[in-house]
């Protein structure tokens, strides 16, 4: 092989080096120059600062997609709760009133009519919208050019923003909300609606995140789940208070009480056991409505109901609402002169102001309904008016008349049980229920011979079962309806019918059972006055005219034929202003009201109905000062008086001894 000078390997200093010859010294780098040694080093210093910096950088790219992926979540949850508030939550129609006050974006006066569909369907709509627009964005972050621009996507975000925004401003959404939560019965739909708005506005703003699909793509995958999940978890506690809010429950005090047999009404006066305090109305003149019903009696307020026990006076049963009226606004307060016992005492019913009827055990105070087709036809579209005794405290039966037609409903349920057909001609106050019969007068009318138009005065007697024709009597005609007058006043069991037909003498007549409805006798109204009527017998008690100079003297009758069985005497008649009596079964029992230096005050006495004896004369004070008082009612386990000062007001319970 010829011989030549071997190749230098790159382990050989002079191959590393070429400048350098071997055996001898090193060539010094020339002044400005750098060795590789030297920039080795450097290069190293740059690596360590990179390798620092590379997490915050990744972080920063990270966190806009995450926000992204928590906005989805947001969205998501906003609109399955606006699917929910739209199809599922329980509504209430809020009629045609206004919401009006100020709120945060100033003053306003917009109608509350469907404003809870309005809203659930705003958020729903850009909901499903911003759901497909996530699903694109994502779809997008997984391609192999995941930077394509998404210049339309952000368009549809910012014109959700605007849109959701401007919408709850002009809708004054805080001011509505907060309207209708306290004019109204607190349902679910509102603010779910309210709520899925929030949401899906909060989440399209950081949805933002999501419009560099790079960024997304470029994240852990971890990170984009944990976000979701986050905001998916805040759309869950939003949910759950939205759903909160709309749980009226939240706004009532209802404590029931357990089931105990209803005490009998007491055969005689006895002497005063127990008071309940009344609450008087702002003007001081009306006093609590009070039925008798349950165990005792009821007492509604603008709050709400209490139910006593007649026997002890102690309270049993109450349901209580918060949000009634306050600085102006009305609030669900109850109704005035709504509350009524039905069936026997056994139901008591009350209306609220925008929230409607409801329906309570009378015993144990358990609520029975508030939705049902007595409710349905009071309030809906074909609205029939409901009726209700004015002025009666006992029970009676859950009717609804229109002009032709008059229908009963099942007072533990609501449910239609019949309906009959009547000649039109009746008001809402003509119609009165007892256990025998339905009573109902109309001025009926008819065509003459010749076709003149006439009317009837007519008198129907229903069964309260079947609905059925009893007996029909035609008590006057007149050859115009305006020529008719009549008033029918419940008395116990009868009824007292006062009409007259033009200039024709005013006349009378008493039904105490509806088989006596052809036969009772029609007499003149002038003369005697008849007080009261026995529940359970067949007595009546009249007041003979007398001269004013004459003692004032109170009669028992008999009803079938009029005569006389006791005749009863009032002392002090010249100061005499008025007087309301009541039968007991062994006693008759009169609160009288006295006129004094301006003012009147009550005494309660009570004569046997055997012979016609006195018992008690009683004078109702209040605080020391004499009171005056309204009719005297018979509950189970007491007879009541009311004992009414400037100061207040006094339910007197009465009893017998044991």
């Amino acid at each position: 092989m010829p011989d030549h000078d071997p190749q230098p390997t790159p382990s050989d200093p002079a191959a590393a080096e070429p400048n350098a010859e071997p055996g001898g010294p090193s060539i010094s780098p020339e002044p400005g120059s750098t060795s590789k040694s030297t920039v080795s080093s450097i290069d190293s210093g740059r690596g360590s600062e990179s390798d620092a910096e590379a997490p915050a950088a990744e972080s920063g790219r990270r966190t806009p997609a995450v926000l992204g992926m928590f906005g989805a979540g947001l969205v998501i949850g906003g609109t399955v709760l606006a699917l929910y508030s739209r199809f599922g939550a329980a509504t209430r129609n809020l009629g045609d009133r206004w919401a009006s006050g100020r709120d945060v974006f100033g003053e306003f006066a917009l109608p509350f009519a469907t404003v809870p569909e309005r809203w659930s369907g705003l958020a729903l709509i850009w909901g499903l919208i911003l759901v497909v627009v996530i699903a694109d964005l994502l779809r997008r972050s997984r391609t192999e050019r995941p930077d394509r621009a998404v210049s339309a996507w952000a368009l549809v975000l910012g014109v959700a923003v605007v849109n959701l925004s401007w919408y709850a401003v002009t809708q004054h959404m805080p001011g509505v909300l907060t309207g209708a939560r306290f004019e109204y019965p607190l349902f679910p739909r509102l603010p779910t609606a309210a709520g899925a708005i929030a949401l899906i506005l909060c989440g399209t703003v950081l949805l933002i995140g999501l419009l560099r699909p790079a960024t997304v793509r470029a994240a852990e995958r971890r990170h984009l789940v944990l976000g979701l999940g986050a905001g998916i978890l805040v759309s869950a506690l939003v949910a759950a208070v939205s759903i909160h809010a709309g749980n009226d429950g939240t706004r009532i005090d209802h404590v029931t009480a357990a089931s105990i047999p209803v005490p009998a009404i007491p055969a005689t006066l006895g002497a005063e056991r127990y008071r309940v305090s009344l609450p008087l109305s702002a003007d001081g003149k009306s006093l609590a409505g009070m039925v008798i019903a349950g165990t005792g009696f009821v007492i509604a307020t603008e709050t709400g109901l209490v139910a006593y026990d007649g026997t002890t006076g102690a309270a049993r049963w109450h349901y209580r609402r918060s949000n009634v009226p306050v600085d102006g606004q009305s609030g669900v307060a109850y109704i005035a002169d709504s509350l009524m016992s039905l069936e026997g005492g056994s139901v008591v019913l009350a209306q609220w102001r925008n929230g409607g009827l409801t329906a309570f055990d009378a015993v144990t105070g358990e609520l029975l309904w508030g939705e049902s087709e007595f409710a349905d036809l009071a309030f809906g579209k074909e609205r029939w008016p409901a009726w209700r005794e004015r002025g009666w405290s006992g029970p009676v039966a859950l009717l609804a008349t229109d002009e032709t037609h008059i229908a009963r409903y099942a007072a533990r349920s609501g449910k239609r049980l019949w309906s009959t057909e009547v000649c039109e001609g009746a008001g809402l106050d003509d119609v009165i229920s007892t256990d025998a019969a339905i009573y109902r007068i109309a001025k009926c009318p008819f065509r003459l011979d010749g076709g003149v138009l006439a009317a009837r005065l007519v008198v129907t007697a229903l069964d309260p079962v079947t609905g059925s024709i009893l007996a029909e009597r035609e008590l006057a005609r007149a050859t115009r309806r305006g020529e008719l007058g009549s008033i029918i006043t419940h008395l116990a069991g009868a009824v007292l019918i006062d009409f007259h037909a033009g200039n024709g003498p005013r006349q009378r007549i008493l039904i105490d059972k509806p088989e006596h409805l052809i036969s009772a006798p029609i007499v003149r109204s002038a003369g005697s006055n008849v007080l009261a009527v026995d529940p359970t017998g067949t007595d009546m008690l009249i007041q003979p005219e007398t001269d004013p100079d004459e003692p004032v003297v109170l009669e028992i009758r008999r009803v079938a034929d009029g005569s006389a069985v006791n005749r009863l005497q009032v002392p002090d008649h010249s100061n005499i202003a008025a007087s309301d009596d009541l039968f007991l079964s062994d006693e008759l029992v009169e609160a009288t009201r006295y006129r004094s230096d301006l003012r009147l005050y009550t005494e309660v006495r009570a004569w046997r109905r055997t012979d016609g004896t006195p018992v008690a004369g009683v004078p109702i004070t209040r605080d020391g000062i004499r009171c005056s008082g309204i009719t005297p009612l018979s509950v189970p386990g007491a007879t009541l008086v009311p004992c009414v000062t400037d100061t207040g007001a006094d339910l007197v319970g009465f009893r017998p001894n044991g």
